[in-house]
C-alpha cells in the first residue's frame, strides 16, 4: 500500500517537471546537394570589357598597285642590213613584244617583223630578239652609173631577204620613251632575176692573130652570206 501511495504521489510531480522543462530547438535542415555544389564552386570571373572602338589599331593602307605596262608602242630605227625601219609594237605580256612595219633601203621600200624578249625591265633593260625582212624588185642599176652592160640585166631586179638574231640594251622607261642599241648576226640571201652575159678573151690561137673568146651566161643567180649587224633606234610606249 505504501508503494502504491508513493507512485501516485510521484506521477503529478513528473507531469509538473515535464511542463516546466524547456522545449528542444529544432535541428537545422541539412543542406541539399545542389546548395553544396553552389557553395563549393568558385565565383565566376567577370567578363572582360570590350575595347573601345577608339582604342583599336588602324591597319595601314595597302601599297598602291603598279601601273600596267602599256600594250602599244612605236619604234624608229636604222641599221645594217635592215635599213631604216618603222615598227608598230604590241606587248601581249610584259615579257614579250611583237613588232612589224615598213622598211626603207634607200632604193626600195620593204617590210620586216620580229619578236623581242625583255626578261628584266629596269632603267637599263637587256633584250633578246629575232627579226626578218625582205626587199623585192630593187633596181640596183639605177644607182650605178658605170656598170658593165653585160651585167646590167642582173641588177634591175634584185631581191634581198634577211634574218637576224639580236642582243641589245634599252636605256629608259619601259612605260614611255627609251633608246635602243642592238648587235647581232644577220643571214642574207640576195637573188637576181635575169641573165647576164660575160665575154672574155682566151688569148691567141696557134700564135696567130685570132683570139679565142669565151662567153659565160648567168641566169637568176643567188648569193648567200652572213655578216654582223648593228641597229640603233628609239621607241615610245603609249
Amino acid at each position: 500500500m505504501r508503494v502504491l501511495s508513493l507512485l501516485l504521489a510521484l506521477v503529478p510531480c513528473a507531469a509538473l517537471a515535464a511542463q516546466d522543462a524547456p522545449e528542444a530547438a529544432p535541428a537545422p535542415p541539412s543542406p541539399s546537394v545542389e546548395s553544396q555544389a553552389v557553395e563549393a564552386a568558385p565565383p565566376a570571373a567577370a567578363p572582360a570589357a570590350a575595347p573601345a572602338v577608339e582604342d583599336l589599331p588602324i591597319p595601314p593602307p595597302p601599297p598602291p598597285a603598279a601601273a600596267p605596262y602599256p600594250r602599244w608602242g612605236l619604234f624608229l630605227g636604222a641599221g645594217v642590213p635592215q635599213g631604216a625601219t618603222l615598227s608598230l609594237i604590241y606587248r601581249p605580256v610584259p615579257l614579250v613584244r611583237l613588232h612589224a612595219g615598213p622598211s626603207w633601203g634607200y632604193l626600195k621600200f620593204g617590210y620586216h617583223g620580229g619578236v623581242t624578249l625583255t626578261p628584266i625591265r629596269w632603267v637599263i633593260s637587256p633584250t633578246l630578239g629575232v627579226e626578218a625582212g625582205r626587199y623585192t624588185s630593187i633596181n640596183v642599176a639605177s644607182a650605178i652609173t658605170d656598170a658593165d652592160p653585160s651585167v646590167d640585166p642582173l641588177l634591175k631586179n634584185v631581191n634581198v631577204t634577211y634574218a637576224a638574231a639580236l642582243l641589245g640594251f634599252e636605256f629608259g622607261s619601259q612605260r614611255g620613251f627609251s633608246f635602243d642599241l642592238k648587235l647581232g648576226l644577220t643571214w642574207l640571201k640576195v637573188d637576181s632575176k635575169g641573165t647576164g652575159t660575160f665575154t672574155g678573151s682566151g688569148g691567141t690561137v696557134n700564135g696567130g692573130g685570132t683570139t679565142n673568146d669565151a662567153t659565160i651566161k648567168v641566169t637568176n643567180p643567188t648569193l648567200r652570206a652572213s655578216a654582223p649587224t648593228v641597229q640603233l633606234g628609239f621607241q615610245y610606249f603609249f
